[in-house]
């Protein structure tokens, strides 16, 4: 009987999981949405949902082998201990899949980094930092074409080091990180309070290049100086 796998990455916004066999062929890719307004048991519900449909598309003859899940946040393989974005707290892998089913969880952008070390833009370079910016803000250190994750599992969370020492409050309890400032989710935040109005983080983008919206220019420019002044200090540290 052959085997495949699941995979899932989860985001703040959305969720994107496949079924792929041991030989790398990719059977399935789906997207759903991540329900965060909902709480962190919705968000656990919801993976498990995923996983389980996906479980269930490969043709008969095909056996689940197990399930590889990246969440963001503080990670082991065995628990997800803590996630500003989404909520929860030391939720063990075996509550996402069905009983029985082995799961291995990973953080999402160590992940992510690892991924190009293998098989994207880092084939062949030794040290880089991945960085996507998405509802949060987490970078991937990796050094000699391996994530480094630290002593304590908070290593590339370039996301909550402080910028603006008086800053906004963040959700992790600190004040002026890198994500309440540059994050997706913090610049469609931070135009709506200013503008009453909501739009999509491009949307915004685009308004503070043509020059014409006062406050998508001026949210526009914190996110990029806060990443600059973060992306600085990460670069003087490390190279």
């Amino acid at each position: 009987m052959s085997a495949f796998v699941v995979g899932l990455d989860v985001g703040g916004t959305s969720m994107k999981g496949g079924a792929v066999t041991r030989e790398g062929v990719v059977l399935h890719t789906e997207r759903r949405p991540t329900p965060r307004a909902d709480g962190p048991d919705a968000v656990v519900a919801a993976i498990q949902a995923f996983i389980l449909d996906l479980s269930h598309i490969p043709p008969a003859g095909t056996e689940l082998a197990g399930v590889g899940l990246c969440v963001p946040g503080l990670v082991t393989p065995d628990a997800a201990l803590f996630s500003a974005n989404i909520g929860w707290r030391d939720v063990p892998a075996s509550a996402f899949a069905p009983e029985g089913v082995p799961v291995r969880l990973g953080h999402d952008v160590r992940t992510g980094g690892l991924a190009e070390a293998v098989i994207g833009a880092g084939r062949g370079v030794a040290d880089f930092l991945f960085l996507p910016i998405g509802t949060g803000i987490a970078g991937a250190c990796v050094l000699n074409g391996s994530p480094y994750a630290g002593a304590t599992g908070w290593g590339g969370e370039i996301g909550h080091t402080p910028v603006y020492p008086d800053g906004e409050p963040c959700a992790c309890g600190q004040r002026g990180c890198l994500e309440t400032y540059a994050s997706a989710a913090s610049v469609a935040r931070r135009y709506a309070s200013r503008t009453g109005r909501t739009a999509p983080t491009e949307e915004i983008a685009i308004r503070a290049a043509t020059g014409d919206d006062p406050a998508a220019t001026e949210v526009w420019t914190d996110a990029v100086q806060a990443l600059s002044l973060s992306l600085a200090t990460y670069t003087l540290l490390l190279d």
